[in-house]
């Protein structure tokens, strides 16, 4: 079995007074997958292959409360809460940095895992690029709305906030990412005719290209805020007229920090002064 799911929900209701009520609830999800290697792990190594474990958990939390002050007007409060976490991982028996136990330099020397090396048509080794993929989003909402009724006008107001957050951790190619293709087992050093063998280029050390990259880590904030009025006017039995007006500013992303960056172009065209501009 390679997947495991857990749900559960909780909730209660209460009546305060005849005029009041009150909700909570809880949800919660897990889903976790396996990670089969392709092939045996490596004996002081692990497993030398793409794939590993994912595990998303979500909660979801909604508290509400509602008041009739008269038969004519209603008010309402809601607070709610989405949580969100993803993490996707190197295979488990991998348990340390195996670029640095061989001597791999210049790639990343800390987390788990090595270099991935491709030489097609044989089969792939080294684990997965962009692992661990770590993802954390939240949204936080308060909301309030107030239900009017009044001779042939249903009016409704209210506002809502939001307090979003989001957060990734990724390595990119910092573990490294190396190609073989034959170039250097040709038979021919100047003509290539396909002679040549990816895994003899591997053999003898001799990639075709090397890439990596810098690690990649935001962690966002944005609050929005909402504002709205609406009414449903019943000019006659056969009109009824729906008006509203909406206000809603949703102010853009920050870092915490400062990490986000604009680029410049300069002045003008081929003037050579362009520049990156970083936030803070």
């Amino acid at each position: 079995r390679n997947q495991d799911f857990h749900k559960w929900d909780i909730r209660f209701d209460q009546n305060l007074t005849d005029s009041d009520n009150f909700f909570l609830r809880w949800s919660n999800q897990q889903q976790v997958v396996g990670g089969v290697p392709q092939l045996p792990p490596v004996q002081g190594f692990g497993s030398m292959t793409r794939g590993g474990p994912q595990d998303v958990t979500s909660n979801n939390a909604v508290a509400a409360y509602n008041k009739v002050w008269s038969p004519s007007l209603v008010t309402g409060f809601r607070f709610g809460w989405n949580y969100i976490d993803t993490d996707i991982l190197t295979h488990l028996d991998v348990e340390e940095n195996v670029n640095q136990k061989v001597g791999l330099n210049g790639f990343n020397q800390v987390l788990r895992g090595v270099a991935e090396m491709n030489m097609s048509p044989w089969r792939q080794i080294g684990n997965n690029t962009f692992r661990p993929n770590l993802i954390q989003s939240q949204t936080r909402q308060l909301s309030a709305d107030t239900t009017w009724t009044k001779g042939k006008h249903a009016i409704k107001f209210g506002t809502q906030f939001f307090w979003l957050q989001s957060f990734i951790d990724n390595p990119q190619r910092t573990m490294g990412t190396i190609t073989f293709d034959g170039r250097f087992t040709e038979r021919s050093p100047t003509k290539r005719g396909g002679s040549g063998d990816p895994l003899a280029d591997f053999l003898l050390g001799f990639p075709r290209e090397m890439q990596g990259s810098n690690t990649v880590y935001m962690n966002l904030r944005a609050p929005f805020y909402h504002f709205y009025v609406n009414d449903d006017w019943r000019v006659t039995q056969r009109l009824t007229l729906n008006l509203g007006l909406r206000y809603e500013y949703n102010a853009p992303w920050v870092e915490t920090r400062d990490g986000i960056a604009n680029f410049d172009l300069g002045s003008c065209y081929g003037c050579n002064d362009g520049f990156i501009e970083v936030a803070g």
